[in-house]
């Protein structure tokens, strides 16, 4: 049996990077740079998500107090902290009875990060549980599980990057810079490919000129 308040804490400094702490204020989405270096009392707003809204770490449509997620709802980044850890507790209350295998902390929290964003129950898709509690291949299940757009059916990349995260967590690979990696993949993809462009038509307006 994993240390379940370790495996929530790394589960808890996992999430966060992936839902990161996000505000609309008023009208606007803003991510912290340095969520860490807020003062607790900063308020932070509700922003939409699918459908319906979400709010602080991604505590979606309804705060642990039952309070509707909504509009111009705001709440501190302390209870955004609190709201974070409420309900990774909750997930891990939801599938610790599912999981019969004795897990290392790592595992268990990758498992913890997958049910806070897609559900306890996506535990049971695509014989993911069957592969946790008797030995098979976790790792190249995770990232076919819950990758698409509710409502649209869509594959989203973001998810797929997810998933890819979880099962390096799971398999005791995670690495910090190739983490950064994909959680930034388009953003990464877009300033290279700008950066390429720029040095393309440098290179041709240099050859272009020299030859005069």
């Amino acid at each position: 049996m994993p240390n379940i308040d370790n495996a929530i804490a790394i589960a808890k400094n996992f999430t966060s990077k992936w839902e990161q702490l996000a505000s609309v204020s008023p009208n606007k989405v803003i991510y912290f740079s340095s969520p860490s270096s807020l003062d607790g009392n900063t308020m932070v707003y509700a922003y939409p998500d699918a459908d319906s809204y979400s709010i602080g770490w991604g505590t979606y449509d309804t705060l642990s107090d039952g309070t509707k997620v909504i509009s111009g709802l705001s709440i501190t980044k302390d209870q955004s902290d609190y709201e974070l850890d409420y309900e990774l507790r909750q997930k891990e209350s939801e599938i610790r009875g599912m999981v019969t295998a004795d897990l290392t902390d790592t595992q268990y929290a990758a498992l913890i990060d997958l049910a806070y964003n897609a559900g306890s129950g996506a535990l049971k898709y695509n014989g993911l549980l069957d592969a946790i509690n008797n030995g098979g291949d976790v790792a190249s299940i995770l990232p076919t599980i819950a990758i698409t757009e509710k409502g649209t059916g869509k594959v989203l990349n973001v998810l797929k990057n997810r998933r890819k995260d979880e099962a390096m967590l799971w398999s005791g690979n995670y690495n910090d810079l190739y983490s950064y990696y994909l959680r930034n993949e388009n953003t990464i993809l877009i300033a290279t490919g700008i950066a390429a462009i720029g040095l393309s038509i440098s290179l041709y307006l240099y050859f272009k000129y020299k030859k005069k």
